[in-house]
């Protein structure tokens, strides 16, 4: 029953979610949205924005403040639970064996173009292609949650559901 469970159970949609269910235990009831930048700033902005802070790979923040607490912290620990095709990781090797990933931002007949962490735009001419193919995972890694404590996380959903004018 349980190698069943493994092959039909909803891990197939989330990996991550005993690790969500365990953390939801930990955090506090409250968080503070001034403290929360900071774990914004470590964890988020490098791919992410939110009132001028950071780079716009993945999805603009701001626009999720009026998510719960449990749908955040769903989203920062388990991001392949719920992918957007836009934001969905590829990974190009060049026929020198260079590998680069990122979110396909554009391609043509000529060229493809990944989008990276910081806002960087990698241009690969697609002769220089070998091999290019969708991850199916988010380009946002898995595992955010190491060295941040249940109180900084806390902390980030706050900052994040901060209304905004």
């Amino acid at each position: 029953m349980e190698r069943s469970a493994k092959l039909i159970g909803d891990e197939e949609y989330s990996n991550r979610k005993k690790i969500v269910e365990e953390w939801l235990t930990k955090l506090p009831p409250g968080g503070d949205a001034l403290r929360g930048r900071a774990p914004f700033e470590k964890l988020c902005a490098q791919c992410h924005s939110l009132d001028g802070l950071g780079h716009p790979v993945g999805p603009d923040l701001a626009a999720l403040a009026h998510r719960s607490v449990e749908d955040l912290l769903s989203n920062v620990l388990d991001p392949n639970m719920a992918i957007h095709p836009n934001y969905v990781s590829y990974t190009a090797e060049t026929v020198g064996g260079e590998i680069e990933s990122g979110i396909l931002q554009s391609e043509s007949a000529e060229t493809v173009v990944l989008l990276q962490a910081e806002g960087r735009r990698t241009t690969l001419a697609r002769k220089q292609i070998k091999r290019l193919e969708s991850s199916g995972l988010s380009l946002m890694p898995e595992g955010l949650e190491a060295g941040t404590t249940p109180a900084e996380m806390r902390d980030l959903i706050a900052f994040i559901q901060q209304r905004r004018n």
